[in-house]
């Protein structure tokens, strides 16, 4: 029997490039901008500091991440018939040199993602190799 590729539990593996990685964050109506970000958009990942900082420290990390999946809290795609249609987890598909500093970013600080219409480059989910994040996150 043939399924389509969205009803397998590990699709959104599926749908990641060479050297990408599938990696989830929790998420909410408020971070995906009122459910703006949706599946295949691009998406710009901001972290803040604010642990030894008068004042917090904000910069991008990421640019164009790609989200390949946003699931409920029963793990149905958010547009499934059987979703609870509030999002739990998005699945962004990333290069995995940036995966350590978001990992550190996570445990100490906060994360945001931004779509943007600048977020459509050649380039797919590149570290922002001049961000002062990586400073703090090595």
């Amino acid at each position: 029997m043939l399924y389509n590729k969205e009803e397998l539990s590990d699709y959104p593996s599926l749908e990641l490039l060479e050297n990408q990685v599938a990696y989830s964050l929790a998420c909410d109506i408020l971070s995906l901008q009122g459910n703006s970000i949706v599946k295949d958009q691009r998406v710009d990942i901001y972290v803040t500091l604010t642990k030894n900082f008068d004042i917090p420290f904000v910069d991008k990390l990421v640019s164009d991440a790609r989200v390949i999946a946003i699931k409920d809290n029963k793990g149905y795609d958010i547009d499934h018939p059987k979703s609870t249609g509030i999002p739990y987890i998005i699945i962004l598909a990333l290069n995995d040199n940036s995966i350590e500093y978001l990992a550190k970013a996570e445990k100490v600080g906060s994360i945001k993602l931004i779509a943007s219409s600048n977020s459509y480059s050649d380039l797919e989910a590149s570290l922002n190799e001049n961000s002062m994040l990586l400073t703090y996150l090595n």
